[in-house]
């Protein structure tokens, strides 16, 4: 038996999220089932067709309001029932019968036998021995193992105390929730499909006249809600998500999401075509995009193909309250008992916990600054993409990316992870400096999108950075922002406005995604790449117009050639791949004078070295060349920067030794 606070913390959401799903279908539906009696009593309908309505009342409305309500009263008092047995138990985290029945008798072995030792120290001082303070030495051991005693004891009584908790909520909670799911879906199933009977006014829609035929339709619709119901949402297919979104109101996809956690992880895995999801959105009047942006923020937030600022806003809400969670989470955690206790066992478990909430509160705190002030903030900030979790995932844009003409989407590399979204955001405003500041386009038509949205190889993992797996799952995840942009900007193909800005690991990634079908964009650039996937011939393989894929590398970049040996990947810069090459060196470009790359990076960071820097640096070649390129200028820029050109270039310093900490 094991009890784990946060799982009984995601049953209750889960439960409570059920429950004000099913009243708030159950008020809709008890509106239309008002309007439809207000016009039952009007006489308009008489004969077969007045019978046809009161057989409906009587034998469907009527009974499925009850059992309704009957259903959720009985749900909600079983969840009282368990909120109030687990707020006796969750302080202590987790608990594992098996783990503590061990430690449990570990303790009082080891108490037994030190009440043994004390009984022989205690004889020891009695015995008739000449040596010296040999009594007084007897009675301080006898002294130091009562202490050890009592700690021993405290542990059994801490130990005890936790298996009593654990026994004591599995002996109250047992029997609730008994079929709740099955009867709450059946509950929920009645009132939905009654829904489907009863147009927006209340009026009534099943075809026939005869209460025979009332029935009919109501168990077709219910074979329609029980199929939702039974369907491993798991293997859903993207049409089935889109036509999900088609044919569920807002409170009813809240309803399934809370009934089937997994489907909200199939949207964000497996997601509809978001040129779908832009139509279907665009069909929906403000009021109903409204209702649900409100009622599923979390699905609403990551949806390709739904505007930037829905998302966003959506995204916001559901930070500021993971937020507050997870300093509650930090809270109890450093609060917890466990961490002083002398069982190595409950001790571990509680650093464990505190470490997890420690990293999720920091990490979280990280994006609610990036973040800011928001859309509305200098410069405005866009929550574009947001999944917390082990590994979180995030997507901030620097400019507001529905009203852009210009959006760069910037791929990031090894080891990044959602703490260098502040740092991505930085460089992200200094890119949209250089980009007008190089096109004339005022800065308010141009976002920087920091797509910190898939998991690249960590710091340490080698072997991820010679495979391809997470590449590909990234570009998976790439493919859909990019196709999701153009959707909601309505953008053709190839669009001008539209570039992808790659680093290292991730210039595999957006290379792979920019081979996809229906993904395009107008300009990309790869910087300091640790190879090119071999089933990408050349750049002639990418969907971007012709001489539009640059491709640069400084002499002092002390990691991208070892990825692409490490991997046999290909090097974007070789003149087979056919890529714009260009200086990563000290140069000048439009009478400004840039610096040169001094490390892999992506940024210099380096405070024994103010001299230090990186492609994303501010005024550097390769960052204004980048610039350059992505606001349509790349073909201006001077050829060079080829392996050849580096080969001919002195090193101005030794490399530095290699530390995977700095590949990004």
């Amino acid at each position: 038996m094991i009890y784990r606070s946060d799982d009984s913390n995601s049953v209750k959401a889960a439960l409570s999220a059920n429950l004000a799903a099913a009243s708030s279908v159950l008020d809709t539906m008890e509106t239309a089932s008002d309007r439809l009696l207000a016009g039952l009593n009007t006489g308009e309908l008489s004969g077969k067709g007045y019978s046809a309505v009161g057989a409906l009342f009587a034998e469907i409305i009527a009974p499925c309001i009850a059992a309704a309500v009957r259903e959720i009263d009985a749900i909600r008092g079983d969840l009282d029932r368990y909120i109030w047995e687990d707020s006796k138990v969750s302080r202590y985290g987790v608990l594992k019968e098996a783990e503590l029945t061990t430690q449990l008798t570990a303790a009082t072995n080891q108490r037994d036998a030190t009440e043994r030792l004390i009984e022989i120290t205690d004889r020891a001082a009695t015995l008739p021995i000449a040596v010296p303070g040999w009594s007084d030495a007897m009675e301080v051991k006898s002294r130091q193992l009562e202490l050890v005693l009592g700690q021993l004891e405290k542990d059994i009584r801490e130990i005890e105390e936790r298996l009593t908790a654990l026994h004591a909520f599995a002996s109250a909670t047992r029997g609730l929730f008994r079929d709740s799911t099955a009867r709450l879906a059946s509950a929920i199933g009645d009132t939905v499909a009654l829904l489907h009977q009863l147009d927006g006014t209340g009026g009534f829609t099943i075809s026939g006249v005869g209460a025979g035929a009332g029935l009919a339709a109501r168990r077709r619709l219910l074979g329609y809600l029980s199929a939702l119901s039974s369907k491993d949402w798991t293997s859903a297919t993207p049409e089935e998500l889109s036509s999900l979104l088609k044919d569920l109101s807002p409170s009813q996809m809240k309803t399934v999401l809370a009934a089937h956690p997994e489907l909200l992880q199939r949207f964000w895995d497996n997601p509809p075509a978001p040129e779908k999801t832009a139509a279907w959105w665009k069909k929906l009047d403000a009021k109903q995009r409204t209702e649900w942006a409100k009622a599923v923020p979390r699905l609403i937030g990551n949806l390709d193909g739904v505007p930037p600022r829905v998302r966003s806003d959506a995204n916001r809400t559901c930070l500021v309250a993971d937020l507050k969670d997870a300093k509650k989470r930090l809270s109890d955690a450093k609060a917890d008992p466990g961490l002083t206790s002398s069982i190595d066992g409950i001790r571990q478990l509680a650093l464990s916990r505190l470490a997890a909430a420690q990293q999720l509160t920091e990490t979280l705190s990280r994006i609610d600054k990036a973040y800011g002030k928001g859309p509305t903030g200098t410069p405005p900030r866009e929550l574009y993409v947001y999944q917390p979790g082990e590994r979180t995932k995030v997507a901030i844009s620097t400019g507001l990316l529905e009203t852009a003409d210009h959006i760069s989407v910037v791929v990031p590399g090894m080891g990044t992870t959602a703490n260098d979204i502040g740092q991505y955001g930085n460089a992200a405003e200094n890119m949209r400096k250089q980009q007008s500041k190089a096109s004339g386009v005022p800065r308010d038509k141009i976002a920087v999108l920091s797509w910190l949205d898939y998991e690249p190889p960590g710091s340490l993992d080698v072997l991820g950075v010679i495979r391809n797996d997470l590449a590909k799952a990234g570009a998976e995840r790439l493919a859909s922002t990019l196709r999701g942009l153009t959707a909601v900007k309505d953008w053709p193909a190839n669009a001008a406005g539209l570039s992808v800005v790659a680093h290292s690991y991730g210039t595999n990634v957006a290379t792979l995604a920019l081979t996809k079908a229906s993904v395009s964009a107008g300009h990309v650039v790869l910087l300091g790449s640790a190879g090119v996937a071999g089933s990408i011939p050349s750049a002639a393989a990418l969907h971007v117009p012709a001489g539009e894929v640059y491709a640069a590398e400084g002499v002092r970049d002390e990691w991208a050639a070892t990825g692409r040996l490490l991997s046999g990947r290909t090097d974007p810069t070789s003149p087979g791949f056919g890529a714009h090459t260009f200086t990563a060196e000290s140069t000048t470009l439009d009478g400004v004078e840039l610096k040169g790359i001094t490390k892999h990076g992506p940024f210099g960071n380096d405070p024994r070295d103010p001299d230090s820097y990186s492609y994303l640096d501010n005024l550097t070649s390769a960052q204004y060349a980048t610039a350059m390129a992505t606001m349509g200028r790349g073909q201006e820029i001077p050829a060079g920067g080829a392996p050849q050109d580096r080969a001919t270039l002195p090193n101005p310093q030794p490399l530095p030794s290699p530390t995977p900490l700095g590949a990004r």
